[in-house]
């Protein structure tokens, strides 16, 4: 399993590939645990930005 930092206007979209985690603090990012690629989720309606989590670190 993968995490990204997933920028878009629609994270709900994500809720069918993954767990996804919101930030406590209104970002204009969520964070999302896959085991799809980064270009897979590029390629989703409203997914605008996509970048990998640092190995070895959890994100939140």
């Amino acid at each position: 399993m993968k995490q990204y930092y997933v920028y878009t206007h629609e994270p709900e979209r994500l809720n069918e590939i993954g767990e996804v985690y919101y930030p406590k603090i209104k970002m204009s990012f969520v964070i999302l645990t896959t085991d799809k690629e980064l270009y897979e989720i590029r390629s989703i309606k409203g997914v605008y930005d996509t970048r990998e989590c640092e190995v070895g670190r959890l994100c939140y």
